[in-house]
């Protein structure tokens, strides 16, 4: 009927956005993930990304295709011309591992990713519905971890606009004409698209001045249709000569769920966030004694702060996570539950850019009972584990570490060479001298961190040092193993020639193989000089 999801002749699922899908497929809104664990069966990724139409000749797809350990397998197509996982055929992917991005390659009418499970038998394609419910004939089982219902109402997206947003012909992308400062008198644009619309469902519209007045009420009722699956809808408003100056509120009201959106009327927006210099206090490398063989390193930056984190998953592979952006203080007593992603999809010789790569792995929550003390919990993919945390480098020039900054840490941060984006260097420098770590993916495209012994080094320009890089193995999440740099064996070494405190060059030679990095400092130390 008028109402079903399906339609005859498609054997997969259709996950779209809106509103203004092209303009989000350019920004890489959509990251596609693997559904389940598999092996990478079949790959291509070179294909134009901007079909409009079913039977578009303009080029193939690109797409994904993974078989899992049932003899399943899943499809993952329409993507992004040159956005697929680094990871060659035959190379695992986990559960939730970056794929790609969605785009409109091949036989499409838009940017989405078209799902499709099933099995190859007797030499043909079988495709199997992962839901289970009356409309499936083929299997009386889900395949889903938790099945959604075959209608899933929300509110997509709120927002206000300086302008109508302007939506021209296929494959052209969108204006969204985006805005949230206005001036007395301006005409204020709203927005407001609705996913799973189906007959007589009404949201409610408002919009409050900034003492909470309700300036306008009003509401979207459809009336016409069985079902839209994004309703987007456009309305207009013209503010007084006398607009009250402030913030005002945009509220919207469906099915039970609230959404605001703030905009503001002869005010100025908010000054950016200035991170409390005393969030230095706890820059270092922390490890609970009880646990050694991972850690972390929080570094401040005058941007925020970011925790890095250490170890090996619950399969015994190695891990590295990279929290959120921390733009608040720390303050003794006070926990912090922080996102906590993964980076997946790179290799050695190709990382993967950081927008393309990262995955949410689960959450810290954080504490400190002092600068050099405190408790850190981690909640997520591989489990549930809380560690005593002690500091066991500080970075001279930061509050509450008493050694005096020496002549080279001005060159302590993390590094990167831009061309190379998704792996980097951080430089730490402490009291046992300086201390190398490098994040990237090894050959077969698994996470890869090394670390250097501590070295001493001359950063003037030209000067050269080569030291020895060791990776960790054996360890799990539950039971990390210590790095046993007497007996582990040297995975490579790596060469650093000191330039300025902006730049730096870094050679690595390693099992993996050789590259050479022109490295730009993404960001330095607060407290330090340069």
């Amino acid at each position: 009927g008028d109402d079903a999801r399906t339609y005859d002749g498609h054997n997969g699922m259709d996950i779209f956005m809106a509103p203004f899908n092209w303009y989000k497929m350019e920004r890489d809104a959509g990251i596609v993930v693997a559904a389940a664990p598999g092996v990478i069966q079949q790959k291509v990724g070179d294909q134009p990304e901007r079909s409009c139409e079913v039977n578009d000749t303009g080029g193939d797809n690109n797409l994904v295709v993974i078989e899992h350990a049932d003899g399943s397998w899943g499809i993952y197509a329409h993507m992004r011309t040159d956005s697929l996982t680094a990871k060659p055929l035959g190379a695992t992917v986990e559960a939730g591992e970056y794929l790609g991005v969605i785009g409109s390659a091949g036989f499409s009418t838009g940017p989405h990713l078209h799902f499709e499970t099933g099995f190859w038998e007797n030499g043909g394609w079988t495709p199997q519905d992962p839901y289970a419910g009356q409309c499936n004939d083929i299997n009386d089982s889900t395949w889903w971890e938790n099945q959604p219902p075959y209608y899933e109402p929300g509110i997509m997206s709120i927002a206000t606009h300086h302008a109508a947003p302007v939506y021209p012909p296929c494959p052209e992308t969108e204006t969204p004409n985006y805005a949230d400062d206005f001036d007395a008198g301006d005409t204020v644009f709203l927005s407001l698209t609705l996913r799973d619309v189906t007959l007589g469902d009404s949201a409610s519209i408002e919009v409050m001045t900034p003492d909470g007045a309700v300036a306008i009420a009003t509401s979207y009722d459809e009336q016409n249709n069985d079902h839209i699956a994004a309703a987007s809808i456009s309305l207009s408003f013209g503010l007084p000569g006398n607009a009250a100056a402030g913030t005002w509120n945009y509220r919207v009201t469906y099915k039970g769920e609230v959404e605001n959106h703030a905009f503001r009327v002869d005010t100025p927006p908010p000054a950016a966030p200035v991170l409390a210099a005393a969030n230095n206090a706890w820059n270092g490398l922390w490890y609970d004694p009880a646990l050694d063989g991972e850690g972390y390193n929080i570094v401040t930056t005058a941007g925020g702060t970011v925790i890095y984190f250490y170890g090996s998953d619950r399969n015994g592979k190695r891990l590295w996570l990279v929290s959120e952006l921390v733009t608040t203080a720390f303050q003794n007593g006070q926990q912090k539950t922080i996102v906590m992603y993964e980076s997946t999809g790179g290799t050695h010789e190709s990382p993967v850019p950081s927008n393309r790569g990262l995955s949410i792995w689960g959450e810290l929550r954080l504490s400190f009972s002092s600068c050099n003390a405190g408790q850190a919990r981690l909640v997520g993919e591989d489990g549930n584990k809380l560690s005593a945390l002690t500091k066991l480098a500080g970075v001279p020039g930061s509050n509450c570490v008493t050694n005096p900054a020496t002549d080279v840490s001005p060159y302590a941060g993390l590094w990167y060479d831009a061309t190379l984006d998704g792996e980097g260097f951080n430089l730490v420098i402490s009291p046992f001298g300086a201390i190398l770590y490098y994040y990237g993916f090894d050959a077969s495209g698994d996470r890869l961190w090394l670390v250097s012994p501590p070295f001493e080094f001359d950063f003037a320009d030209g000067n050269l040092v080569t030291v020895d890089l060791y990776k960790a193995t054996q360890g799990t999440f539950a039971n990390p193993v210590p790095v046993d740099t007497e007996n582990a064996g040297v995975w490579g070494s790596i060469t650093v020639r000191g330039r300025t405190c902006q730049t730096m060059e870094y050679t690595l030679d390693t099992k993996e193989g050789d590259k050479h990095m022109d490295a730009q400092r993404l960001v330095g130390v607060v407290g330090l000089d340069c």
